[in-house]
């Protein structure tokens, strides 16, 4: 008798057009996970909540055709981090229904944009927390978009990597 194959976990990380938060939140789970073993277990994607039910795209696909480009950059070559080939998508209920857990980085793309996860799929309440919940706290990840400070940019990117590299367990235990 054959064994059945065991169901790989699903990731979801959210924020709003998909370019910065969510894709670099996704690219440093993929590598953790690589280094500790356990990228056989999970899939980790991200997703935004512009474009999806029925709003509008983001202008681009992918960060580096905007200026926050050349000011994100340097942090993230200093944590190793590369978002230059992801391409922006938005969440849909498809993907929010596969996902074991669906985190979001600030309150407006949990609950207070005018498609937020929480509104568009109110049926997945359970699986939908903010990445502050990891540390034990409910604040914002801010989005970093018009945003001209270096340093804002920065600090935006490490708290990311702080979080996932030092809460990766806590995350594991959402799932279940």
């Amino acid at each position: 008798m054959l064994k059945s194959a065991v169901k790989r976990k699903l990731i979801v990380f959210v924020c709003k057009g998909n370019i910065h938060r969510s894709a670099i939140a996704e690219q440093i789970l993929k590598k953790l996970f690589k280094e500790k073993g356990l990228n056989n277990k999970f899939d980790v994607i991200s997703r935004g909540v512009q474009g999806s039910a029925g709003t509008r795209p983001t202008m681009h696909k992918n960060i580096t055709k905007y200026e926050e480009w050349e000011i994100s950059k340097p942090s993230l070559e200093e944590l190793n981090i590369d978002i230059t080939k992801h391409k922006a998508r938005p969440i849909t209920k498809y993907v929010a229904n596969k996902a074991d857990v669906i985190i979001a980085f600030d309150k407006v793309i949990l609950e207070n944009h005018e498609v937020a996860l929480i509104k568009q799929f109110p049926e997945f309440c359970n699986k939908i927390h903010l990445l502050s919940e990891l540390e034990g706290k409910i604040e914002d990840i801010p989005d970093c978009k018009g945003i001209e400070d270096p340093e804002f940019h920065r600090v935006v990117t490490k708290r990311i990597h702080y979080i996932l590299n030092n809460h990766w367990k806590e995350l594991i235990e959402w799932i279940g």
